[in-house]
């Protein structure tokens, strides 16, 4: 009998913790030189800026400026290990040999708010284009020139880059632009939770009532 209570009660704790895991290993997405919707640098710039040279090194204002909405820098990973940014406790990013590819992840915490506008940067500086900006809510990934609201990045699934310069380029850094907001439990997420409490408690109970 012990055994049984034993069994069950990790069963319950198994279940919690498996929805926990399941909410913060998501679907990653893969984006490359030909995922859309992008802009890149182009020399002449098509917008003048104050330094001119901002442009080459776009900030948020810049990047606010280039894609038309409001959008504040909200993490950025340099490919010398260092982060900034108000959500540096959220994401990490690590990088390919020769820095030619990266991937953010997810941690816990607060994330991009996957309501609002929502942009990804990635620098090289050293080659053309010197930067790709994405719109993180109206992407292509099947790369067939069409961009889908379907494939919108929920601020919680990891993003692979990968291909932006092949064989040439080292990546700067990558920064995640938008707004803040709370991650949401997918509903997969919240049933494994309530299995699992649900299962608590009724154990919890029986084990009161039996006294």
């Amino acid at each position: 009998m012990k055994r049984t209570k034993t069994f069950l009660v990790g069963l319950c704790v198994g279940l919690m913790v498996l929805g926990i895991v399941s909410s913060v290993n998501a679907n990653p997405i893969t984006i490359g030189p030909n995922t859309v919707i992008q802009w890149r640098w182009v020399d002449p710039p098509a917008y003048s800026f104050s330094p001119p040279n901002s442009y080459d090194n776009p900030n948020a204002y810049v990047v606010s400026t280039i894609v038309g909405e409001d959008v504040d820098e909200l993490y950025r990973g340099n490919n010398n290990g260092s982060e900034v940014g108000p959500l540096t406790d959220s994401y990490a990013t690590s990088f390919t040999p020769g820095n030619e590819g990266a991937t953010i992840s997810y941690g816990s915490g607060n994330i991009v708010s996957a309501s609002d506008p929502a942009y990804l940067l990635v620098r090289d500086g050293n080659n053309d284009p010197m930067w790709y900006i994405y719109d993180l809510h109206h992407l292509d990934l099947t790369d067939d020139g069409i961009s889908n609201p379907v494939n919108a990045w929920n601020g919680e699934d990891s993003i692979i880059i990968a291909g932006l310069w092949p064989n040439n380029g080292s990546i700067s850094h990558v920064a995640l632009l938008g707004s803040e907001g709370t991650a949401v439990p997918e509903p997969g997420t919240l049933l494994l939770l309530g299995f699992g409490l649900t299962g608590l408690g009724a154990y919890g109970l029986r084990k009161r009532v039996g006294k």
